[in-house]
């Protein structure tokens, strides 16, 4: 067990900030201050990540319950998580210091990923002997090789176990004048653990099941939104081998790395270089296209030969079948299974967006390094015998269609049962995981229309905080909504500040309230 450097007599200085003026519920920025285990050397190459902090399981009492609670805060790259650790603790007001860890496995409740803890972890230490865990004061923010939007959890407590959810806002160039690590922004109040928490009824252990499920879904969430970003990016018809691999996010790099069991350095440089020379050779491609499905040939095959070198995802779909492959972590082994999915995997195909025409379509290209080799593959007379056995997700005899189609992968059959979890969380729990933000504001649309369909079983004081997070985060039309609700259920009082809403949608809105003509319209 740590001494807390607060416990040391560490300070938070306020930072005097005199040309911008704080939000009323957030407190101005400060700068963390404690005694840090090493010296910190400041490089002129720095950069500064800026880490949001959400409080989201925790054993608190009734009175935390609904909050939203999270700290902002930035932190340079050459501090380490420890420090992070310590940033951590301060911002929340806490007085004794406990064991911690942080974990980035497929989501924030899956602890077989990458875990950096507290504890000794140095050759000979019962700890050095697990798998994927390291010691966090010996780990700066920069080996993580973090990407923004990036998600992975801290939790705090030996018997108490406070959860957070870290979310990588954004980074940018370190500030030369500026200590770090800083307090940003400052959101709820830290709720005191309490004793009779960690006593829960049957009920209370559902509800808590349902919400780490609503988690999921809400990670779920982030991984569509990467994959599309990456599909969507620029990609040439011709696409060159490297800047086709210099635009695989990391988990993807690293995945077909150890696919094709290639085994480097974790710089991303070092792996695409491998990548490069492996996939130029004639007899490493001869060893893929073997381990190759039949699915996955024949649709190689087509793109090659009668495609010209890439084809539009429009096309694929239309011969092989829709492509429902949603895996993210690669090198996590949440692998692709379908036959688009598994040419990508083995590094043959990449997919992005071009111009044909006047209109920009998502293509499934292959590179123009490769597209020789592979042809002469292809065109032999026994291409296309002894490949492996199906597997789920591979197309049937038929080949119209996928089995991802009428067998969809444990990913998509997860997701309705996720919704269905939704439909019966409780709305304490709803508002305790799950804070509204852009990404997350269709969950909050779906838990609207259900409180819709029986207002009355929900608590009044719950209804209040939703209505209100609504009013103070959504979008304007999210906005409207929880103002019309709200004033059928709180009466016209509700809707007060509508006047004074920067959407002027919604400000003729709460004009019209007042226009007596306009009554039996709301």
């Amino acid at each position: 067990m740590f001494v807390s450097p607060a416990a040391q007599g560490a300070a938070v200085l306020e930072r005097k900030s005199p040309t911008r003026e704080p939000k009323p519920e957030i407190e101005p920025a400060k700068v963390i201050s404690f005694l840090p285990r090493r010296s910190l050397r400041k490089t002129a190459l720095s950069i500064v990540y800026t880490l949001r902090v959400y409080l989201i399981r925790g054993p608190y009492g009734e009175d935390a319950v609904g909050q939203e609670i999270y700290r902002t805060i930035q932190v340079r790259g050459d501090q380490s998580l420890e420090d992070l650790h310590y940033a951590i603790f301060c911002s929340f007001d806490r007085e004794l210091d406990q064991s911690y860890e942080y974990c980035f496995g497929k989501d924030p409740y899956d602890r077989n990923g990458a875990r950096y803890v507290c504890w000794d972890t140095r050759p000979g230490s019962e700890v050095s002997r697990k798998r994927k865990v390291k010691t966090a004061k010996r780990c700066s923010l920069d080996s993580l090789t973090l990407q923004e939007d990036q998600l992975f959890s801290y939790w705090f407590g030996i018997g108490e176990e406070w959860m957070h959810l870290v979310h990588v806002l954004s980074i940018e160039p370190v500030e030369p004048h500026e200590e770090y690590p800083l307090l940003i922004e400052k959101v709820g109040c830290p709720p005191v653990a309490d004793p009779s928490a960690g006593v829960k009824t049957e009920g209370e252990a559902k509800d808590q099941r349902l919400a780490q499920e609503v988690l999921r879904l809400l990670v779920g969430e982030f991984q569509m939104r990467w994959r599309q970003n990456v599909e969507n990016s620029p990609l040439s018809r011709n696409p060159r081998l490297l800047s086709a691999l210099r635009r695989l996010p990391a988990p993807w790099l690293e995945g077909v790395c150890l696919k094709v069991k290639l085994k480097g350095s974790g710089k991303r440089t070092e792996r695409i270089q491998q990548l490069l020379e492996h996939l130029s050779v004639e007899a490493n491609l001869r060893e893929i296209w073997r381990s190759l499905p039949l699915p996955s040939r024949e649709m190689l095959a087509w793109i090659l030969t009668e495609q010209g070198g890439w084809a539009t995802i429009l096309r694929l779909s239309r011969r092989y079948g829709t492509d429902r492959d949603i895996s993210w972590w690669w090198n996590e082994g949440q692998e692709p299974v379908t036959p688009l999915g598994m040419l990508r995997f083995h590094g043959l195909v990449y997919v992005g967006r071009t111009r044909i025409g006047e209109r920009k379509y998502r293509i499934a290209a292959v590179p123009v390094e490769l597209r020789k080799y592979l042809q002469k593959i292809v065109r032999e007379p026994d291409s296309m015998a002894g490949s492996p056995p199906l597997s789920a997700g591979t197309p049937d005899k038929e080949g119209s269609r996928t089995r991802a189609e009428s067998r969809p992968s444990k990913i998509v059959r997860a997701l309705p049962d996720l919704w269905q979890g939704l439909d019966s969380l409780s709305l304490r729990s709803f508002l305790t995981v799950c804070p509204l933000r852009k990404d997350t504001e269709g969950l909050y649309t779906r838990m609207l229309g259900r409180i819709r369909r029986d207002s009355g079983a929900f608590p009044r004081s719950h209804l209040q905080e939703f209505l209100d997070r609504m009013v103070r985060g959504g979008s304007r039309w999210s906005r409207l909504a929880a103002y019309k609700f709200g004033m059928s259920l709180f009466g016209r009082h509700f809707a007060s500040s509508a006047c004074r809403d920067e959407s002027s949608l919604i400000r003729q809105w709460a004009r019209s309230l007042l226009d007596e003509r306009q009554e039996e319209l709301f």
